[in-house]
C-alpha cells in the first residue's frame, strides 16, 4: 500500500482510457495511434520519473471491430508484433488508478475545450489533480487520432464555469507542456528549477551556474523566465534561420523582445568577455539575449553551432555593461 499511494503521489501523466475506442477507425489509423502510444510511453518511461497512470482492466475495453484492447494486442489483425508487445508492457507498468477512480462520480461526465466528451476516468482524474492540492498537475495522455493535443480548459459537465487547465498529450514532445504547467500549478522552488526546465525545455542547454540571484527580482520573475524560455525552446532555431537574425523580424515572431548586442558593444574586447561562458570545456559568446522587460532582466543565451546542437542559455543578468 505504501508503494502504490507513493506511485499516485509520483503519477504526472494519466491514459485517457476512453481514447482505446478505435471501432470506427481504418486500420492504418489504428496502427498509428498505436504505435504513437507506445513511443510517447517508452520516452516517458526512459526519460523521467513520472509515473502514467490507467485505469485497471484497460484489457477488457472496447478497442476495434468488436474487439478488446488485450485482443487487438494480442493478435495479428492489424499491428505489426513488435508494437504490440511493447504496448502491452508500457500498459502493464502503469499505475493503477482504481481506488482513486473509484472516489469520483460512477459516470464522470466531462466537457473538453467546450465539447462533451465520452467518459473517461483518465480526464477526469486530470480534472480533480488540477483542482486538489496536494496532488496537482497531471497531464493525459490521448490516441493521437482524437487530435486532441496542448492545453485545454477541461470542466465537469455540471460546473462548465470552473474549468481547470490540462494538457493533452499525443506525442511525447506535447510532454514539455505538462512540465512547463508544473512551475505554477506547484510553486517550483528555485532549487528544482533547472531540474524541471530539462524536461520543460528539451530544445534548449543549460549552463551549469545559471543563476536568478543575478536578476532583479530574483526567483520572482520566474514566470517570466519560464514564458521566454518557451518561445525561445519551441520556436528560435527555425524562425532564427527564416529571419536571417533580423532581430525585430524574430522578435515579433516570437512575441518576446530579442536582440544581439549593439556593434559598439561586439567593438569592446573586455565588454564582449562579459558574455562569454565555458560549457563542456568549450568557449561560447552569449552576445544574444531575450528581455524579461525593457530596461532589466535579460536572458543571454548562445544561437546554437560551433558544436552546440541546440541554443545554449549561457546567463541570467540584471543588465551586462555596454558601450553606447
Amino acid at each position: 500500500m505504501t508503494f502504490r499511494v507513493l506511485g499516485l503521489a509520483r503519477m504526472r501523466f494519466v491514459i485517457d482510457e476512453a481514447s482505446f475506442d478505435l471501432d470506427e477507425l481504418a486500420a492504418e489509423v489504428v496502427a498509428d495511434s498505436v504505435f504513437r502510444l507506445g513511443q510517447t510511453l517508452s520516452r516517458l518511461r526512459a526519460s523521467t520519473t513520472g509515473l502514467v497512470g490507467l485505469l485497471s482492466g484497460w484489457g477488457g475495453l472496447p478497442c476495434w471491430r468488436g474487439m478488446d484492447v488485450a485482443r487487438v494486442l494480442s493478435g495479428e489483425e492489424v499491428i505489426a508484433r513488435d508494437d504490440r508487445l511493447l504496448l502491452l508492457g508500457l500498459l502493464d507498468k502503469c499505475v493503477d488508478i482504481e481506488d482513486e477512480a473509484l472516489e469520483l462520480d460512477s459516470e464522470p461526465d466531462m466537457i473538453v475545450a467546450d465539447a462533451p466528451v465520452v467518459t473517461s476516468y483518465g480526464i477526469a482524474l486530470a480534472h480533480r489533480r488540477a483542482s486538489v492540492r496536494p496532488f496537482g498537475t497531471c497531464g493525459v495522455i490521448s490516441l493521437a487520432h482524437l487530435a486532441r493535443t496542448g492545453e485545454l480548459k477541461v470542466a465537469r459537465a455540471s460546473e462548465r464555469k470552473t474549468g481547470k487547465d490540462v494538457v493533452f498529450v499525443t506525442d511525447f514532445r506535447d510532454t514539455r507542456l505538462v512540465w512547463r504547467m508544473f512551475f505554477g500549478q506547484e510553486s517550483v522552488p528555485e532549487v528544482k528549477f533547472f531540474e524541471i526546465a530539462a524536461h520543460a525545455f528539451p530544445d534548449l542547454l543549460f549552463h551549469p551556474d545559471l543563476n536568478f540571484s543575478r536578476f532583479h527580482g530574483g526567483y520572482a520573475v520566474r514566470d517570466q523566465v519560464v514564458e521566454h524560455l518557451s518561445r525561445l525552446n519551441d520556436g528560435w532555431t527555425d524562425v532564427y534561420v527564416a529571419e536571417a537574425g533580423n532581430s525585430d523580424a524574430i522578435s515579433t515572431r516570437l512575441q518576446i523582445a530579442v536582440s544581439r548586442e549593439s556593434s559598439k558593444t561586439r567593438a569592446s574586447d573586455t565588454l564582449m568577455k562579459e558574455r562569454d561562458v565555458v560549457f563542456n570545456g568549450t568557449k561560447f559568446r552569449c552576445e544574444w539575449h531575450s528581455k524579461l522587460e525593457p530596461h532589466q532582466n535579460r536572458i543571454h543565451f548562445h544561437p546554437a553551432g560551433e558544436g552546440l546542437d541546440r541554443p545554449l542559455i549561457g546567463i541570467f543578468a540584471e543588465h551586462l555593461p555596454t558601450e553606447g
